[in-house]
């Protein structure tokens, strides 16, 4: 190797060592701050604990439960029947009598506009 290219590694070498320190404490927070986008994606991705491989992690078995155990244990079930419901919402379309209603459930609700108070 040529003298002339040995500082030029040298200097990288101790460079590329900078970079892979961890800089963590109270003394280099304003250091951190200072560091580009490169020196700290560097860091990160050199880090030991990134480039383990992670251990999966345990697998529950699954169950076969039948759409009917699925469908009563769901949430839309536990709601209970909606029919004669009192529910607070804002009506956001009107069409002729129909009033759309958006009271937060997955579907809007459709009523007929009241008699009294139609307005």
């Amino acid at each position: 190797m040529s003298l002339k290219l040995r500082p030029c590694l040298t200097f990288l070498k101790h460079r590329a060592l900078w970079f892979r320190t961890p800089r963590r404490s109270c003394s280099n927070l304003e250091d951190d701050e200072k560091r580009g986008g490169f020196a700290k994606a560097f860091e990160k991705y050199t880090d030991p604990e990134f480039l383990e491989p992670k251990k999966p992690a345990q697998a529950t078995p699954k169950q076969d439960l039948k759409f009917a155990t699925l469908l009563r244990n769901s949430r839309l079930m536990q709601i209970g029947d909606p029919e004669g419901a009192v529910v607070t919402g804002e009506i956001y379309h009107v069409v002729g009598d129909d009033l759309y209603v958006e009271f937060g459930w997955k579907f809007p609700c459709v009523v007929r506009r009241p008699e009294r108070n139609a307005e």
